[in-house]
């Protein structure tokens, strides 16, 4: 089951420590949107979010958005942040991850992937052979499948604390 099993769990985004990335080989960071950056019913990203991503981007992360999505909001989420996107990328298939990959340069053992959800951006991320970082979701609320599935996830994280 080290396929389901995160690398990294941490409370939010906010705790992800780029030096500590930089310091052992990952200079590359794949972001989920919904839930892992900002809750799915809001449209602005908030400040605080867009200066840990200016934080990163100034000591040299690479960073790319990967979304299930297809919907317009993701694309605006990316200009916000002037990131680039993989959207549709048909999360936990590696295929989006690879995509990414392509779009910043960067090799798999530079990659860590950083999302909420167990089914889709960990075990994607494994799927790719990329580190996968799980982070709590921000609301509870969410699609109906992704709370069901949130469920079972527990089950794997038996032992895992965030950090």
């Amino acid at each position: 089951m080290a396929l389901l099993r995160p690398d990294r769990y941490l409370t939010s985004f906010m705790k992800l420590d780029f030096e500590w990335l930089l310091a052992h080989g990952y200079d590359a960071v794949f972001l989920d949107v919904d839930n892992t950056l900002l809750p799915r019913t809001q449209d602005t990203v908030p400040v605080e979010i867009e200066k840990k991503v200016e934080e990163g981007k100034a000591l040299g992360i690479r960073f790319c958005l990967v979304s299930n999505s297809w919907h317009q909001r993701s694309f605006d989420v990316a200009g916000m942040l002037d990131l680039p996107l993989v959207g549709r990328a048909l999360k936990p298939l590696p295929f989006g991850f690879w995509r990414a990959q392509r779009k910043v340069g960067a090799k798999r053992r530079e990659v860590v992937v950083v999302g909420d959800q167990l089914y889709t951006d960990v075990l994607g991320a494994h799927l790719a052979c990329m580190r996968a970082v799980l982070v709590q979701p921000l609301v509870e609320q969410d699609l109906r499948h992704t709370v069901f599935l949130r469920r079972f996830a527990v089950r794997h994280l038996r032992g895992m604390e965030p950090e």
